[in-house]
């Protein structure tokens, strides 16, 4: 049973727009084909140096390009708080501390102290150097 006695009055779909995806289509096919030659003229009429310039130009931009959309990914999602964080002083758990009485270690033995060597001392005995070359350039 219907409140008030009636059925809800639903209303009539509205007619669709046709869709006109091939026109759409045929002015990006122009605009692609007017850039395309109006680059290739613009291009003739440079030189050789400065299209090694822009050459340059545009593989500095496409080889930076991905390093700067993965930082700007970074920090947007750091910005929405999606990225981890620090955990809170109320997460934090406090630290552990470990007490050892000083007789729990067993004690080490002292090896006496040897003198360090110096240079001569430490270089091996009746070691002889040849000098390679002629005697008049020293």
């Amino acid at each position: 049973m219907y409140p008030y006695g009636a059925p809800p009055q639903v209303a009539p779909p509205k007619p669709r727009k046709p869709k006109r995806y091939g026109l759409i289509a045929l002015l990006m096919a122009f605009g692609l084909t007017g850039t395309g030659v109006a680059t290739y003229v613009f291009l003739m009429r440079l030189s050789d140096t400065v299209l090694a310039i822009l050459a340059t130009i545009m593989v500095a931009v496409a080889v930076g390009a991905p390093t700067s959309i993965l930082a700007l990914f970074v920090l947007a999602r750091k910005a929405n708080g999606n990225g981890r964080s620090a955990p809170q002083p109320s997460q934090m758990t406090p630290p552990i501390m470990m007490m050892t009485p000083p007789m729990a270690w067993p004690q080490m033995q002292q090896q006496p102290q040897q003198p360090q060597a110096t240079w001569e001392q430490a270089s091996p005995v009746g070691r002889r150097y040849t000098v390679v070359g002629e005697e008049g350039e020293w």
